[in-house]
C-alpha cells in the first residue's frame, strides 16, 4: 500500500472531486435555471398549485402524487412551486454524490479521489435518472441520487429517517428508500417504525380506495439496442416509454451499461447482492407474468417495472466506490475507476442534449385565467382526459395542479386504454353533454373547460371534499417525522 497523501494533496483532490460533482449536475440540470414553470409528460409544476383533495391523496385517482402535490402547493404559498423543485434537484444530486463519496471513503486507504469520482459518476450520470427526468418523473430522479445517502447515513439514523422522508415525496421512492434503509440501517427498528410513518400519505388512502391495476405489459421495462431487455435493466435502463428515451440509447450505447454492470458486480458487498439478485428476479417475473399485478398486493407500485433498478443503484454505487482500492499501484486505481466513470458516462453520452426536452415553458394562459376565477367548485375540463399537448409537449393537464379539479386519469399506450376515466370524470361528461346542470352541481363542478374556453355554471356545487381534511391531517404529520425522529434519537 503506498502512502497516504500529505495533507494539501488531499486538500487539493477533495476540492477537485467537487468541482467534478459541481460540473456534472450543471450539465444535466442547468436547462432548468431558465424562466418559465416545469411542464413535460408526467410532471406539471406551477408557480402555485392548489391545496385540494387530489393534492393530499383523496381525489379521483390513485394517490400516486401524495404527499408530494400537497407538500408543493404549502410550498407555493411562498415561494414559486417550480423554482422549490429546482432546487430540491439540484439538492438531491449533490446529497446523492456525497453519499457516493463517502460510501467510496474507507479508513486507511490511498487513492480515494478515484474512487469517489467513478462512484460519483455512477451516482449522478445514469440512464434511469435520464430517463425518469424526461418523462416527468422529477421525484423519482430524485430517489435515484439520493440512496447512496440513504447508505451512507447507515450511522445516523436521525439524518437517515430524514434521507428516506424527502424520497417518501412519492411512493415507490417512499418504498424502496426504507427497504435500502433497512438492510443498511444499524437501528433498523427506530428506522422502522419512523420510516414507515412516512409512507402513510399514500398508504391509507389507498388502503381506503384501493386502486385498481390491470396486468399490462405496456409499462414493462424495454428491450434497447443490442442488449436487450434484462441488458437495458443490468444498465438501469429500458423504460417502457421509447419516447422519453435518449437518442443514445437506440444506437449501442446500452451496451456500456452492460459492461460496466459486468466490471462491478465483483465488487459489490455480499448483502446488497442479496437485494440486487431480488430486484432481477421480480423484474423477471413481471416480465414472464405481467398479470400478477393485478393480483398480488403491493406489486402495482412496480407495475412500471423498471422501476425496480432502483435496488440495484447502491450496490453499483459501492462497488464503483471499492474496485480500485485493491491496485497495487495508485496509478492502476486511477486507470480502473476511470474506465468505470467513463463506461457510466457512456452508457447515455448525450444525456445533457436529451435533457434540453426540460427547458422551462410560459405558465399557460388557461391556468392563469381558472385560477384567477377562483372556483366555488371544481373544474371539470372538456377538451382533456388526462392529457394536453402544450407547447407541442405532452403533459398531464396543469388545471389539475392549479384547482380543484374532476380528474381524469385515462393514459392510453400504443392505442391501448391501460388507465380508464375516473367515475366522476365519466358522470360529468356525461352530464355536461346533456347539459344537465343539477347532475355537475351534485358531483361538486363550479366550471367547465370546453373548446379552450372557461365556463362558469353559475350554481351552487355540493361540496365534493372526500377525505381532503383526513389528507391534510396526514400531510401535517408526515411534516413533523424528521423533527420528532430527531428529538426521539438525540434523547437514545
Amino acid at each position: 500500500m503506498s502512502p497516504t497523501p500529505p495533507p494539501r494533496a488531499a486538500a487539493v483532490a477533495k476540492y477537485l472531486v467537487v468541482g467534478y460533482t459541481g460540473f456534472l449536475i450543471v450539465l444535466l440540470l442547468g436547462v432548468l435555471f431558465q424562466p418559465g414553470v416545469l411542464l413535460l409528460r408526467d410532471m406539471a409544476v406551477l408557480r402555485h398549485l392548489a391545496l385540494h383533495a387530489g393534492a393530499v391523496g383523496f381525489g379521483d385517482l390513485p394517490a400516486r402524487n401524495a404527499p408530494q402535490d400537497g407538500l408543493l402547493a404549502l410550498v407555493g404559498m411562498v415561494i414559486p412551486a417550480s423554482w422549490f423543485v429546482r432546487i430540491l434537484l439540484v439538492g438531491s444530486a449533490a446529497v446523492g454524490a456525497w453519499g457516493a463519496a463517502t460510501l467510496a471513503t474507507p479508513a486507511g486507504r490511498n487513492s480515494v479521489a478515484f474512487r469517489q469520482v467513478a462512484a460519483i459518476t455512477v451516482t449522478v450520470w445514469n440512464p434511469f435518472v435520464v430517463e425518469r427526468l424526461l418523462q416527468g418523473q422529477w421525484s423519482v430522479a430524485m430517489v435515484a441520487w439520493l440512496l447512496p445517502a440513504v447508505v451512507a447515513c447507515r450511522t445516523h439514523p436521525a439524518w437517515q429517517v430524514a434521507t428516506v422522508w424527502v424520497c417518501s415525496l412519492t411512493p415507490t421512492g417512499g418504498f424502496v428508500a426504507l427497504i435500502v434503509a433497512l438492510v443498511s440501517a444499524c437501528r433498523r427498528r427506530f428506522v422502522a417504525v419512523f420510516g414507515t410513518l412516512c409512507l402513510l400519505p399514500w398508504l391509507v388512502p389507498s388502503v381506503i380506495a384501493p386502486p385498481t391495476s390491470a396486468g399490462t405489459s405496456a409499462f414493462l421495462g424495454r428491450p434497447e439496442e443490442l442488449v436487450g431487455t434484462l441488458g437495458a435493466f443490468l444498465g438501469l435502463g429500458g423504460m417502457w416509454n421509447a419516447a422519453a428515451v435518449p437518442a443514445s440509447r437506440n444506437v449501442g450505447f446500452a451496451v456500456a451499461g452492460v459492461i460496466l454492470a459486468a466490471l462491478l458486480v465483483r465488487w459489490i458487498p455480499r448483502r446488497w447482492l442479496v437485494v440486487s439478485a431480488m430486484a432481477v428476479l421480480v423484474f423477471c417475473v413481471l416480465w414472464r407474468w405481467p398479470g400478477l399485478v393485478a393480483h398480488v398486493p403491493g406489486l402495482a407500485l412496480f407495475r412500471d417495472s423498471q422501476k425496480l433498478a432502483l435496488f440495484l443503484i447502491p450496490s453499483l454505487v459501492m462497488a464503483a466506490g471499492r474496485i480500485g482500492a485493491a491496485c497495487p499501484t495508485r496509478l492502476r486505481s486511477g486507470m480502473v475507476s476511470g474506465v468505470v466513470a467513463l463506461m457510466a458516462v457512456l452508457q447515455v453520452p448525450d444525456a445533457p442534449v436529451a435533457l434540453m426536452a426540460l427547458r422551462p415553458l410560459p405558465e399557460p394562459a388557461l391556468v392563469r385565467e381558472v385560477q384567477a376565477a377562483q372556483p366555488t367548485g371544481d373544474v371539470a375540463n372538456m377538451d382533456s382526459a388526462g392529457l394536453v399537448v402544450y407547447a407541442g409537449r405532452t403533459v398531464i393537464d396543469p388545471l389539475y395542479k392549479a384547482v380543484g379539479s374532476v380528474e381524469a386519469g385515462q393514459l392510453v399506450v400504443d392505442g391501448q386504454v391501460v388507465d380508464p376515466a375516473s367515475s366522476r370524470y365519466v358522470a360529468a361528461r356525461v352530464a355536461w353533454e346533456a347539459r344537465d346542470m343539477t347532475q355537475l352541481a351534485k358531483l361538486g363542478v363550479s366550471h367547465v373547460v370546453a373548446d379552450g374556453k372557461l365556463i362558469d355554471l353559475h350554481n351552487e356545487p355540493v361540496a365534493h371534499r372526500g377525505g381532503f381534511y383526513a389528507g391534510l391531517g396526514l400531510l401535517a404529520a408526515w411534516l413533523c417525522i424528521p423533527i420528532v425522529a430527531g428529538v426521539v434519537a438525540r434523547r437514545r
